[in-house]
């Protein structure tokens, strides 16, 4: 396993772990399809809500150089965000958060997400 990506499966771990101490319930982690990767979907028990979170694991050089979600993953996200809400008939309300963590360092969590 490459650095890049098992330093992401931690970040991955670290919003698991912190979702699930905020009353989520982890549904799938690194969920495939056709159009791409959603990394966490879980649902909050709280806002009766299906959330789809996008986890970046980025260092500190990174932070605020770069756009957090190009135009393309956005598109592949929300593409592969409508096809597990078919597959799974869901019905209710969903929303799109993106989570950012430093290795050593904090995580922020940002909720409701747009996906232009």
């Amino acid at each position: 396993m490459s650095y890049q990506k098992k330093i992401g499966n931690q970040g991955e771990a670290r919003v698991a772990q912190y979702l699930a101490r905020n009353q989520h319930v982890i549904l799938a982690r690194q969920w495939h399809c056709r159009y791409g990767e959603i990394d966490i979907i879980s649902y909050d028990c709280r806002a009766h809500e299906l959330v789809f979170i996008e986890v970046k694991t980025r260092s500190v050089d990174w932070l605020g150089r770069f756009p957090v979600l190009h135009p393309l993953q956005q598109e592949r996200l929300a593409a592969s965000i409508s096809l597990y809400v078919s597959n799974v008939q869901w019905t209710n309300r969903y929303r799109f958060d993106l989570a950012i963590v430093r290795p050593d360092g904090p995580l922020t969590y940002y909720r409701h997400m747009p996906l232009e």
